[in-house]
């Protein structure tokens, strides 16, 4: 009978959770635009027009250029290739399997989830309406951003996988290596990386061999970065409220208001992130399970973001912190935060309490794709606009 109504909730998951992904890429589909949006100009679409033309030995280094403060090999990666393929740059394409890098992190994210009596397999359908939403369409929607900023959590995350097991942490190098190259968060993998060897008593040579590469990469990356200086400029800006901005960026996906309401409910979910986190590290000290382990160093990557958003690029205070060009990190921490919640609660909940969070994420959903309607509307307008003034006025709007 259990087997029964087990298979029968795998069923609906998988029904339930493919018509949804489906109306996301439908989504995707009818907003994606074949235009460059902001700096595809210069990462992509300029990119290419500087480097056809040279032997493939300088194409290859040119892949390793940074733009701003990144070095974005997969940005260059993908542009290449459609520029091979189809003699020309589809941004259009660029979007629509750029989005499907989110589907992969879902696969990887069902990896950590255990079905419980508690906690039937059904439940793991919070998860994907928590993590795959519009929200972050500012990246999502943003060929450059997207092959970057989302891009740079599969290789961290199969890092982090590959770390965490004892027989095949030396395959985690090559992966850390691609993380860093990938966007600039991708430095953060090797704080992460040393905090798994610490937590799994490993050997003093496999902390040798990660902190000399570390020392290595790092020293490569911050040479190339000093061989094209970034125009950006980076303070540290308003330390005063830098615990106030770590949580409001870890809690922004819950930040569906505007003004001072939503900034204080993006810091409730940050601090129901920051509790759970706690609990589950105590619970790893007691259990030394490796799915708790891989939990907490995911969200150890994103507290380490967030560290960093909210050290250089607070200056206009809470509003950049919970906009939505970050806002994928705080759904995979939510996201997270729910794996660790239904790993950590070990009593069958009330029917009516276990309710209260699929409502929740529920509305957040359906809220979430009817606030983003405008947005991606008047963004192509502008998107057109500015491709009609470069290339028939010369001007940038």
């Amino acid at each position: 009978m259990q087997r029964q109504q087990s298979a029968s909730h795998f069923y609906w998951l998988i029904v339930l959770a493919a018509a949804y992904i489906s109306w996301y890429f439908y989504y995707v589909v009818q907003y994606a635009v074949n235009i460059p949006y902001l700096d595809d100009y210069d990462a992509i679409l300029n990119y290419i027009l500087t480097f056809r033309e040279i032997n493939l030995g300088n194409q290859l280094k040119s892949l390793l250029l940074p733009h701003s403060e990144h070095i974005m090999i997969m940005t260059r990666v993908v542009s290449w290739v459609s520029y091979s393929l189809a003699g020309k740059i589809d941004f259009g394409n660029l979007l629509i399997i750029g989005n499907g890098l989110l589907v992969i992190q879902l696969a990887v994210l069902y990896r950590l989830f255990t079905p419980y009596n508690r906690f039937s397999v059904f439940y793991f359908l919070v998860v994907v309406l928590v993590f795959l939403n519009p929200q972050y369409s500012p990246t999502s929607f943003w060929a450059m951003a997207l092959w970057s900023n989302i891009w740079v959590l599969l290789p961290v995350t199969l890092s982090i996988f590959l770390l965490s097991n004892p027989k095949k942490w030396y395959w985690a190098l090559p992966a850390a290596l691609l993380s860093l190259f990938s966007n600039g968060n991708g430095l953060m993998i090797w704080p992460v990386g040393f905090l798994i060897l610490l937590l799994d008593k490993r050997s003093l040579n496999q902390h040798l061999v990660w902190i000399s590469t570390a020392i290595l990469a790092c020293g490569v990356y911050f040479y190339l970065m000093r061989q094209q200086p970034s125009s950006g400029i980076f303070e540290l800006s308003n330390l005063p409220f830098l615990p106030l901005n770590i949580l409001a960026f870890l809690g922004s996906y819950g930040a569906l208001l505007g003004g001072k309401l939503g900034q204080s409910m993006a810091v409730l979910v940050g601090i129901i992130v920051v509790v759970t986190s706690i609990f589950t590290f105590q619970k790893y000290l007691q259990t030394r399970e490796r799915t708790d382990l891989i939990l907490l160093s995911l969200m150890a990557f994103i507290f380490l973001t967030a560290l960093a958003v909210a050290l250089f690029r607070a200056e206009k205070g809470l509003s950049i912190i919970i906009g939505g060009r970050y806002r994928h990190y705080s759904s995979l921490a939510v996201a997270i935060n729910f794996l660790m919640g239904f790993r950590l609660i070990n009593f069958r909940l009330n029917r009516l309490i276990a309710l209260v969070p699929w409502t929740i994420v529920i509305i957040i959903t359906v809220l979430s794709f009817y606030r983003d309607i405008g947005l991606r509307k008047t963004t192509e307008w502008r998107t057109i606009t500015d491709y009609y003034n470069i290339l028939n006025n010369q001007l940038d709007v």
